[in-house]
Protein backbone atom coordinates (compact mmCIF):
# COMPACT_ATOMS: atom_id res chain seq x y z
CA UNK A 1 0.00 0.00 0.00
CA UNK A 2 2.48 2.47 0.90
CA UNK A 3 4.72 1.36 -1.72
CA UNK A 4 1.74 2.64 -4.23
CA UNK A 5 0.99 5.73 -2.26
CA UNK A 6 4.96 6.88 -2.81
CA UNK A 7 4.67 5.96 -6.35
CA UNK A 8 1.42 8.11 -6.77
CA UNK A 9 3.15 11.03 -5.38
CA UNK A 10 5.71 10.80 -7.56
CA UNK A 11 3.38 10.95 -10.53
CA UNK A 12 1.08 13.65 -9.57
CA UNK A 13 3.79 15.81 -8.35
CA UNK A 14 5.76 15.69 -11.93
CA UNK A 15 2.10 15.88 -13.65
CA UNK A 16 3.23 13.42 -15.57
CA UNK A 17 0.15 11.68 -17.48
CA UNK A 18 0.07 7.84 -17.83
CA UNK A 19 -2.37 6.27 -19.41
CA UNK A 20 -3.64 2.56 -17.98
CA UNK A 21 -6.21 0.39 -19.75
CA UNK A 22 -8.28 -1.96 -17.82
CA UNK A 23 -6.71 -4.91 -19.32
CA UNK A 24 -3.11 -3.81 -18.30
CA UNK A 25 -4.99 -3.39 -14.80
CA UNK A 26 -5.86 -7.21 -14.61
CA UNK A 27 -9.54 -5.96 -14.46
CA UNK A 28 -11.57 -7.80 -17.13
CA UNK A 29 -14.45 -5.82 -18.69
CA UNK A 30 -16.87 -6.05 -21.81
CA UNK A 31 -16.42 -2.29 -23.57
CA UNK A 32 -16.15 -0.57 -20.17
CA UNK A 33 -13.80 2.31 -19.38
CA UNK A 34 -13.31 2.27 -15.35
CA UNK A 35 -13.79 5.86 -14.13
CA UNK A 36 -11.53 7.72 -11.98
CA UNK A 37 -12.11 8.94 -8.38
CA UNK A 38 -10.16 12.45 -8.30
CA UNK A 39 -9.72 14.24 -5.17
CA UNK A 40 -9.59 18.06 -4.57
CA UNK A 41 -9.20 19.02 -0.37
CA UNK A 42 -7.30 19.93 2.06
CA UNK A 43 -4.83 17.91 4.85
CA UNK A 44 -7.38 15.62 5.85
CA UNK A 45 -7.50 13.70 2.83
CA UNK A 46 -4.06 14.62 1.03
CA UNK A 47 -0.94 12.25 0.74
CA UNK A 48 1.66 12.20 2.72
CA UNK A 49 5.22 10.08 2.24
CA UNK A 50 7.52 10.85 5.29
CA UNK A 51 6.28 12.92 8.18
CA UNK A 52 9.34 13.56 10.17
CA UNK A 53 7.35 15.78 12.50
CA UNK A 54 5.27 13.21 13.67
CA UNK A 55 5.81 10.52 15.99
CA UNK A 56 2.99 8.53 14.88
CA UNK A 57 2.23 10.16 11.16
CA UNK A 58 -0.27 11.68 9.82
CA UNK A 59 -2.12 10.47 7.01
CA UNK A 60 -5.13 11.61 4.68
CA UNK A 61 -8.64 9.65 4.04
CA UNK A 62 -8.04 9.96 0.62
CA UNK A 63 -4.72 7.41 1.13
CA UNK A 64 -7.57 4.31 1.32
CA UNK A 65 -10.31 5.35 -0.40
CA UNK A 66 -8.84 2.58 -3.33
CA UNK A 67 -9.00 0.02 -0.41
CA UNK A 68 -12.67 -0.14 -0.89
CA UNK A 69 -12.97 -0.03 -4.81
CA UNK A 70 -12.43 -2.31 -7.35
CA UNK A 71 -9.59 -3.29 -8.93
CA UNK A 72 -8.64 -1.17 -11.50
CA UNK A 73 -10.72 1.83 -10.32
CA UNK A 74 -8.07 4.20 -9.70
CA UNK A 75 -8.44 7.37 -7.12
CA UNK A 76 -6.21 10.19 -8.05
CA UNK A 77 -5.32 11.64 -4.53
CA UNK A 78 -4.78 15.26 -5.04
CA UNK A 79 -5.43 17.19 -1.99
CA UNK A 80 -3.12 19.70 -0.32
CA UNK A 81 -2.73 20.63 3.22
CA UNK A 82 -3.25 23.99 4.20
CA UNK A 83 -5.57 24.81 1.00
CA UNK A 84 -8.97 26.32 0.85
CA UNK A 85 -11.81 26.18 -1.67
CA UNK A 86 -9.79 29.15 -2.79
CA UNK A 87 -6.03 28.66 -2.59
CA UNK A 88 -6.79 25.24 -4.24
CA UNK A 89 -7.69 26.57 -7.31
CA UNK A 90 -3.93 28.32 -7.46
CA UNK A 91 -1.96 25.06 -7.63
CA UNK A 92 -0.88 22.35 -10.01
CA UNK A 93 -2.79 19.71 -8.76
CA UNK A 94 -5.57 21.67 -9.49
CA UNK A 95 -5.03 22.49 -13.38
CA UNK A 96 -4.48 18.44 -13.51
CA UNK A 97 -7.94 17.76 -12.33
CA UNK A 98 -9.11 20.64 -15.07
CA UNK A 99 -6.44 18.98 -17.51
CA UNK A 100 -7.43 15.33 -17.05
CA UNK A 101 -10.80 14.19 -15.92
CA UNK A 102 -13.14 13.43 -18.00
CA UNK A 103 -16.49 12.00 -18.79
CA UNK A 104 -18.09 9.34 -16.44
CA UNK A 105 -14.92 9.99 -13.36
CA UNK A 106 -15.82 11.53 -10.29
CA UNK A 107 -14.55 14.59 -8.18
CA UNK A 108 -14.75 14.09 -4.41
CA UNK A 109 -14.27 17.65 -3.30
CA UNK A 110 -13.68 18.92 0.65
CA UNK A 111 -12.65 22.05 2.13
CA UNK A 112 -13.39 23.96 4.97
CA UNK A 113 -10.64 23.06 7.61
CA UNK A 114 -8.63 26.47 6.05
CA UNK A 115 -11.64 28.61 4.50
CA UNK A 116 -11.97 30.50 8.23
CA UNK A 117 -8.57 31.42 8.10
CA UNK A 118 -8.25 35.76 8.21
CA UNK A 119 -5.82 35.90 11.25
CA UNK A 120 -2.84 37.36 8.98
CA UNK A 121 -3.08 39.44 5.31
CA UNK A 122 -1.83 36.88 3.39
CA UNK A 123 -4.44 34.59 4.51
CA UNK A 124 -7.34 36.82 3.28
CA UNK A 125 -5.65 37.50 0.07
CA UNK A 126 -5.13 34.07 -0.56
CA UNK A 127 -7.55 31.48 1.98
CA UNK A 128 -10.34 33.05 3.51
CA UNK A 129 -13.66 32.60 1.93
CA UNK A 130 -16.85 33.99 3.42
CA UNK A 131 -19.38 31.26 4.89
CA UNK A 132 -21.91 33.61 4.90
CA UNK A 133 -22.52 34.49 0.82
CA UNK A 134 -24.24 32.74 -1.51
CA UNK A 135 -22.73 30.67 -4.45
CA UNK A 136 -22.90 33.84 -7.13
CA UNK A 137 -20.71 36.13 -4.95
CA UNK A 138 -16.90 35.99 -5.62
CA UNK A 139 -15.25 35.67 -2.39
CA UNK A 140 -18.00 33.40 -0.65
CA UNK A 141 -17.53 29.87 0.31
CA UNK A 142 -20.07 28.39 -1.90
CA UNK A 143 -18.86 30.21 -4.69
CA UNK A 144 -15.87 28.62 -5.42
CA UNK A 145 -17.24 25.05 -4.43
CA UNK A 146 -19.96 25.46 -7.21
CA UNK A 147 -17.72 27.69 -9.84
CA UNK A 148 -14.39 25.73 -9.08
CA UNK A 149 -15.40 22.60 -8.73
CA UNK A 150 -18.92 21.29 -9.14
CA UNK A 151 -19.88 23.39 -12.32
CA UNK A 152 -16.15 21.76 -13.80
CA UNK A 153 -16.47 18.81 -13.04
CA UNK A 154 -20.06 18.75 -14.89
CA UNK A 155 -18.67 20.92 -17.90
CA UNK A 156 -16.12 17.96 -18.22
CA UNK A 157 -18.95 15.44 -18.01
CA UNK A 158 -17.93 14.23 -14.69
CA UNK A 159 -19.72 13.26 -11.56
CA UNK A 160 -19.10 15.67 -8.04
CA UNK A 161 -19.88 14.48 -4.67
CA UNK A 162 -19.35 17.08 -1.88
CA UNK A 163 -18.39 16.39 1.31
CA UNK A 164 -18.74 18.41 4.44
CA UNK A 165 -15.24 19.23 6.54
CA UNK A 166 -14.38 16.00 8.58
CA UNK A 167 -14.84 16.87 12.48
CA UNK A 168 -12.02 18.03 14.51
CA UNK A 169 -11.24 16.06 17.68
CA UNK A 170 -12.52 18.55 20.34
CA UNK A 171 -14.22 17.65 22.83
CA UNK A 172 -16.30 20.00 25.58
CA UNK A 173 -16.42 19.17 29.63
CA UNK A 174 -18.91 16.29 29.20
CA UNK A 175 -17.28 14.52 26.68
CA UNK A 176 -19.14 15.41 23.99
CA UNK A 177 -17.68 16.69 20.17
CA UNK A 178 -17.93 19.99 20.05
CA UNK A 179 -18.32 22.51 16.70
CA UNK A 180 -15.17 23.46 15.06
CA UNK A 181 -16.20 24.71 11.82
CA UNK A 182 -18.26 27.66 12.70
CA UNK A 183 -20.69 28.08 9.59
CA UNK A 184 -18.63 26.35 7.33
CA UNK A 185 -20.52 22.68 7.12
CA UNK A 186 -23.73 24.42 7.06
CA UNK A 187 -22.65 26.19 3.69
CA UNK A 188 -22.12 23.08 2.18
CA UNK A 189 -24.96 21.47 3.41
CA UNK A 190 -26.88 24.27 1.97
CA UNK A 191 -25.16 24.35 -1.70
CA UNK A 192 -25.72 20.94 -1.76
CA UNK A 193 -29.78 21.42 -1.84
CA UNK A 194 -29.91 24.68 -3.51
CA UNK A 195 -28.17 23.12 -6.78
CA UNK A 196 -29.36 19.39 -5.93
CA UNK A 197 -25.78 17.81 -6.13
CA UNK A 198 -24.18 14.39 -4.63
CA UNK A 199 -23.40 15.26 -0.71
CA UNK A 200 -21.73 13.40 2.09
CA UNK A 201 -22.26 14.84 5.85
CA UNK A 202 -18.57 13.84 6.70
CA UNK A 203 -19.08 16.84 9.41
CA UNK A 204 -21.86 14.91 11.22
CA UNK A 205 -20.84 11.56 10.39
CA UNK A 206 -16.86 11.72 12.36
CA UNK A 207 -19.40 13.77 14.94
CA UNK A 208 -21.72 10.97 15.70
CA UNK A 209 -18.56 8.18 15.72
CA UNK A 210 -16.46 10.02 17.78
CA UNK A 211 -19.30 10.80 20.48
CA UNK A 212 -19.88 6.82 19.96
CA UNK A 213 -16.05 6.46 20.65
CA UNK A 214 -15.51 8.96 23.40
CA UNK A 215 -12.27 11.32 24.02
CA UNK A 216 -10.12 7.78 24.69
CA UNK A 217 -11.44 6.00 21.82
CA UNK A 218 -11.24 9.07 19.28
CA UNK A 219 -7.46 9.54 20.29
CA UNK A 220 -6.23 6.34 18.93
CA UNK A 221 -7.11 7.60 15.37
CA UNK A 222 -5.03 10.88 15.61
CA UNK A 223 -1.81 11.63 14.50
CA UNK A 224 0.62 11.61 17.48
CA UNK A 225 3.89 14.54 17.59
CA UNK A 226 7.30 13.83 18.29
CA UNK A 227 6.99 17.19 20.62
CA UNK A 228 4.99 15.87 23.56
CA UNK A 229 4.27 18.86 24.78
CA UNK A 230 1.68 19.33 21.68
CA UNK A 231 0.22 15.94 22.45
CA UNK A 232 -2.32 14.82 20.07
CA UNK A 233 -2.53 16.41 16.71
CA UNK A 234 -6.36 17.10 16.53
CA UNK A 235 -7.00 18.50 13.12
CA UNK A 236 -5.18 15.08 11.71
CA UNK A 237 -5.47 11.16 11.49
CA UNK A 238 -3.11 8.61 11.84
CA UNK A 239 -3.08 5.42 9.33
CA UNK A 240 -5.53 3.44 11.15
CA UNK A 241 -7.85 6.68 11.64
CA UNK A 242 -8.06 7.75 8.10
CA UNK A 243 -8.65 3.99 6.92
CA UNK A 244 -11.38 3.95 9.06
CA UNK A 245 -12.69 7.47 8.07
CA UNK A 246 -12.24 6.52 4.37
CA UNK A 247 -14.35 3.41 5.32
CA UNK A 248 -16.71 5.85 6.20
CA UNK A 249 -17.19 7.48 3.40
CA UNK A 250 -17.57 4.69 0.82
CA UNK A 251 -20.15 3.39 3.35
CA UNK A 252 -22.08 6.77 2.33
CA UNK A 253 -21.93 6.56 -1.04
CA UNK A 254 -22.90 2.90 -1.31
CA UNK A 255 -26.48 4.80 -0.79
CA UNK A 256 -26.19 6.88 -3.53
CA UNK A 257 -27.07 6.77 -7.45
CA UNK A 258 -24.07 8.21 -8.40
CA UNK A 259 -22.80 5.17 -10.35
CA UNK A 260 -19.77 5.10 -8.17
CA UNK A 261 -21.62 2.18 -5.59
CA UNK A 262 -20.91 -0.72 -8.13
CA UNK A 263 -17.35 -0.07 -7.93
CA UNK A 264 -17.21 -0.55 -4.03
CA UNK A 265 -16.18 -3.57 -2.77
CA UNK A 266 -16.21 -2.91 1.20
CA UNK A 267 -18.72 -0.80 3.19
CA UNK A 268 -17.14 -1.87 6.29
CA UNK A 269 -15.08 1.20 7.88
CA UNK A 270 -14.05 -1.13 10.87
CA UNK A 271 -10.94 -2.11 10.11
CA UNK A 272 -9.66 -3.06 13.91
CA UNK A 273 -9.71 -6.87 12.96
CA UNK A 274 -7.05 -6.70 10.48
CA UNK A 275 -3.82 -7.94 11.72
CA UNK A 276 -0.53 -6.39 12.74
CA UNK A 277 2.68 -7.79 11.71
CA UNK A 278 6.14 -7.26 13.96
CA UNK A 279 7.67 -4.75 11.52
CA UNK A 280 4.28 -2.89 11.74
CA UNK A 281 4.62 -2.58 15.33
CA UNK A 282 7.84 -2.34 15.43
CA UNK A 283 8.10 0.51 12.93
CA UNK A 284 5.60 2.66 15.66
CA UNK A 285 7.90 1.94 18.98
CA UNK A 286 10.97 3.37 16.80
CA UNK A 287 9.12 6.25 15.84
CA UNK A 288 7.61 7.26 19.07
CA UNK A 289 11.32 6.29 20.72
CA UNK A 290 12.98 9.10 18.19
CA UNK A 291 15.25 6.34 16.53
CA UNK A 292 16.84 7.37 13.53
CA UNK A 293 17.83 4.67 10.85
CA UNK A 294 15.98 1.70 8.83
CA UNK A 295 14.49 -0.99 10.71
CA UNK A 296 14.12 -4.90 10.33
CA UNK A 297 10.50 -5.51 9.62
CA UNK A 298 9.54 -9.09 9.81
CA UNK A 299 5.89 -9.71 8.13
CA UNK A 300 4.83 -12.12 10.51
CA UNK A 301 1.88 -11.29 12.86
CA UNK A 302 2.60 -9.67 15.79
CA UNK A 303 1.28 -11.81 19.42
CA UNK A 304 0.02 -10.62 22.22
CA UNK A 305 3.19 -11.71 24.53
CA UNK A 306 5.15 -10.39 22.12
CA UNK A 307 3.81 -7.09 21.98
CA UNK A 308 3.73 -6.79 25.73
CA UNK A 309 7.83 -6.98 25.54
CA UNK A 310 8.17 -4.71 22.79
CA UNK A 311 6.25 -2.43 24.11
CA UNK A 312 7.97 -2.57 27.53
CA UNK A 313 11.47 -2.79 26.87
CA UNK A 314 10.62 0.22 24.63
CA UNK A 315 9.57 2.48 27.50
CA UNK A 316 12.57 1.29 29.82
CA UNK A 317 14.55 2.47 26.81
CA UNK A 318 12.92 5.86 26.87
CA UNK A 319 13.41 6.07 30.63
CA UNK A 320 9.97 4.58 32.47
CA UNK A 321 10.19 1.95 34.93
CA UNK A 322 8.18 -0.82 35.20
CA UNK A 323 7.00 -2.45 38.20
CA UNK A 324 7.39 -6.46 37.78
CA UNK A 325 6.25 -7.82 40.57
CA UNK A 326 4.90 -10.98 39.52
CA UNK A 327 3.25 -11.72 43.06
CA UNK A 328 0.55 -9.24 41.94
CA UNK A 329 -1.85 -11.25 40.33
CA UNK A 330 -3.45 -8.82 37.30
CA UNK A 331 -4.33 -11.12 34.76
CA UNK A 332 -5.94 -14.67 35.13
CA UNK A 333 -4.54 -16.92 32.33
CA UNK A 334 -0.79 -15.14 33.29
CA UNK A 335 0.82 -18.60 33.23
CA UNK A 336 0.29 -19.20 29.48
CA UNK A 337 2.26 -16.50 29.03
CA UNK A 338 6.01 -17.14 28.35
CA UNK A 339 8.35 -16.48 31.41
CA UNK A 340 10.10 -13.75 29.37
CA UNK A 341 6.89 -11.79 28.62
CA UNK A 342 5.38 -12.19 32.10
CA UNK A 343 6.99 -9.16 33.89
CA UNK A 344 5.98 -6.68 31.16
CA UNK A 345 2.84 -7.84 30.97
CA UNK A 346 2.23 -7.23 34.68
CA UNK A 347 4.25 -3.56 34.48
CA UNK A 348 2.19 -2.15 31.49
CA UNK A 349 -0.99 -3.26 33.56
CA UNK A 350 0.20 -1.34 36.23
CA UNK A 351 0.91 1.68 34.14
CA UNK A 352 -2.63 0.91 32.76
CA UNK A 353 -1.14 0.73 29.07
CA UNK A 354 -3.09 -2.59 28.89
CA UNK A 355 -6.04 -4.12 30.90
CA UNK A 356 -5.67 -5.72 34.07
CA UNK A 357 -7.85 -6.50 37.28
CA UNK A 358 -7.64 -10.09 38.64
CA UNK A 359 -10.40 -11.32 35.49
CA UNK A 360 -9.10 -9.75 32.44
CA UNK A 361 -7.43 -12.36 30.52
CA UNK A 362 -3.93 -11.98 28.57
CA UNK A 363 -5.05 -13.99 25.53
CA UNK A 364 -0.84 -14.54 24.64
CA UNK A 365 -1.15 -16.06 21.70
CA UNK A 366 -3.45 -14.09 19.76
CA UNK A 367 -2.89 -11.94 17.07
CA UNK A 368 -2.67 -8.04 17.67
CA UNK A 369 -5.21 -6.15 15.98
CA UNK A 370 -5.06 -2.87 14.71
CA UNK A 371 -7.43 -1.47 17.24
CA UNK A 372 -5.28 -2.64 19.82
CA UNK A 373 -2.10 -1.50 18.47
CA UNK A 374 -3.60 1.92 18.12
CA UNK A 375 -4.84 1.56 21.86
CA UNK A 376 -1.28 0.67 23.39
CA UNK A 377 0.51 3.20 21.14
CA UNK A 378 -1.65 6.13 22.35
CA UNK A 379 -1.59 4.91 26.07
CA UNK A 380 2.46 4.60 25.68
CA UNK A 381 2.54 7.87 24.31
CA UNK A 382 0.42 9.35 27.18
CA UNK A 383 2.37 7.61 29.45
CA UNK A 384 5.29 9.63 28.06
CA UNK A 385 3.89 12.88 27.68
CA UNK A 386 2.51 12.81 31.39
CA UNK A 387 0.99 16.03 30.43
CA UNK A 388 -2.58 16.21 31.51
CA UNK A 389 -2.80 19.71 30.73
CA UNK A 390 -2.25 19.35 26.86
CA UNK A 391 -2.08 23.00 25.25
CA UNK A 392 -4.92 23.56 22.84
CA UNK A 393 -3.58 24.63 19.76
CA UNK A 394 -5.26 27.27 17.28
CA UNK A 395 -6.29 26.70 14.18
CA UNK A 396 -3.18 27.96 12.11
CA UNK A 397 -0.94 25.68 14.62
CA UNK A 398 -3.32 22.65 13.39
CA UNK A 399 -3.99 23.44 10.16
CA UNK A 400 -0.12 25.05 9.01
CA UNK A 401 1.33 24.03 5.50
CA UNK A 402 4.22 21.41 6.61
Amino acid sequence: MLNKIRNKVLCYAAFVTTAFSAGSLGVETIGEQLPKVYIAGDSTACIYETDENYALPRAGWGMYLENYLEDGVEVVDLALGGRSSKSFMTEENYKYIVNNIKEGDYLIIQFGHNDAKNSKPEDIEQRYTNPEGDKETEGSFKYYLNTGYIEMAKEKGAIPILFSPVARRKFDKDGKITDSHGLYDDAVRELSKEIDVNFVDMTNITYDYYNEIGVEGSKLMHALYYDKEKGIDNSHFNHYGADIVAGMAVREISNMKTGLEKYIKDISFDNSGDEVTRGYFDSLLSRLNSLDGTFEHNNTSLLRGEMFKMAGETLEKMGVELNKDLSTTVFKDLDELDDSYKGYAIGLAKLGIIKGNGTDKLMPNKVVDKKQCAAVIARMYDCLCNNENEKEQSIDELERVE
